[in-house]
This record gives structure tokens, sequence and C-alpha cells, in this order.
């Protein structure tokens, strides 16, 4: 049967984690809930403890992804490894990516076949362009995918933002094999394509090197441009049970 988990990380910020976390519970009481907090950062256990939520505060610092660039290949060590925690510890047939910036807006339900799940980013600001030139994946990277999988990408764009839903198991059992493909590959690729460095496009990679499909989760809604005006009921009434890059409740904009 079907169950899915929630890893939510976290730097600071104690008023978004707060709201984000209170989303979810309202419609998924006992869910795992695995809050991974940076180093460096407040103390989060109250708000944790507040909605039951399993709390790592990890001693190493990793930052934002620089504005550019994202993370370097050791920074992405660190952060998988942290997911990977975070997988092995729920226990769930999946999990969904989350950060402080998500509001969860109904009861989610996913198809159990999903390997990934996420945004279709051949839509730009709600329209279909077919062709998305920014977030198409390299060929010469679609190549060598394909090289180690034996299976060629089949949504060669990335997208897989916070709201993505992935198979725990998927994850786990490639999470070295991921690791060796970055060691060998990602100075590299990060040179071609420096969104590599981002984590809308590293987490999708562990799933096209294990030669697993890419899906698109029709009910996730990226808020963008972030707009303090929008109307959240708006939005599920469109049938989203997921809103991200909603930063209101960020601390000082209460």
């Amino acid at each position: 049967m079907a169950s899915l988990g929630i890893f939510h990380w976290n730097k600071n910020n104690k008023s978004g984690l707060d709201a984000s976390i209170a989303s979810f519970r309202k419609f998924h009481p006992d869910i795992p809930y695995f809050v991974s907090v940076d180093g460096g950062s407040v103390d989060q256990y109250d708000i944790c403890k507040k909605h039951n939520a399993i709390y790592l505060q990890n001693v190493s610092t990793l930052g934002y992804p620089s504005q550019h660039w994202g993370y370097n290949k050791f920074q992405i060590y660190e952060f998988m490894k942290r997911i990977m925690m975070a997988a092995i510890a729920m226990g769930t047939t999946h999990f969904m990516f989350c950060e402080d910036d998500v509001i969860c807006l109904d009861k989610i339900e996913f198809d159990e076949s999903w390997e990934i799940a996420s945004y279709d980013t051949r839509y730009v600001d709600g329209v279909f362009v077919g062709h998305n030139a920014f977030s198409y994946i390299h060929d010469e990277i679609q190549d060598e995918i394909r090289r180690v999988s034996g299976v060629k990408p089949n949504h060669p764009y990335y997208g897989a933002g916070a709201g993505t839903i992935m198979n725990t198991a998927t994850f786990i059992e490639n999470f070295y094999k991921y690791m060796n493909f970055l060691s060998v590959n990602f100075d590299k690729f990060h040179a071609i394509q420096h969104q590599f460095g981002w984590n809308d496009y590293f987490l999708q990679m562990l799933f096209f090197v294990a030669g697993k499909p890419y899906s698109i989760n029709p009910r996730l809604h990226n808020i963008h441009p972030e707009d303090p005006n929008t109307d959240l009921n708006a939005i599920k009434e469109k049938g989203f049970y997921i809103a991200h890059n909603y930063k209101n409740f960020y601390e000082g904009r209460q």
C-alpha cells in the first residue's frame, strides 16, 4: 500500500516553517514529517515538537544555493545525504520534497507507480511553449545518462522543485550509483549547464541515472513570479493541492 512522507529542509525562518508544516498537518495529521535544519540555523525543536515532526539539526552549513551556479559537488553530496537519512527514517513508499514556501491546500493524492513526479517546465507563466530552452537538459548530459542507465530520459526538461514526489526505494537503492555519477561527471556537466547545481535539476538526475521515468504532477502550482497578493483559495479551486513560492508567512512578512 502506498504511503507518503515529507522531507522539509529549512534554514532559520521559524514562521515560514511553522506555517508550512501546519498546512500539511491540516490534511495529513499523522504522516511522517522529517525536518532537516541547516547548520548554523536557529533551533527549530519547538516547531517540530508542536507538529509531531522528526527534527534533525545538521552540523555542517550549506546555506542557500548561489543565484547562478547553485551548489557545488560537495554541497550536493551533503544535501542528498540529508534526504537519504530522511528517506530511511520515514519508511514510506514515497516522499515529497518541501521548503518553507510550500503550502498544502488539500489532501495529497498520488499515483503509486510514480518514480519522480513534478512540474512541467514547458509551461512558462501558465503558457505552454512546447520547448523551454532554459530547462532543457543538455544533449551531452542526456547522452551520458543513456550510457550509464541504458535509458534515454523520457522528459528532457528539469523541474523537480519543491512539491516533487519521489519513490523512496528507488532513491535509496540508487543513491550511491548517483554519487559515483556525480563524482565522475559533475564538474564537467556543471560547466556545460550551470543549473545542474540547483536542487530541481540534480534531484531529477538521480532518477534518470537509475533509468526511471519522470512524470508530470498536474496538481502542483508554482507561483511565478512570487506575488504577496496570491489567493490560495483560488489556486485550490483550480484543483491544485500544492502551492509553491508562497512567502507570505516568512519572517517579517506577516
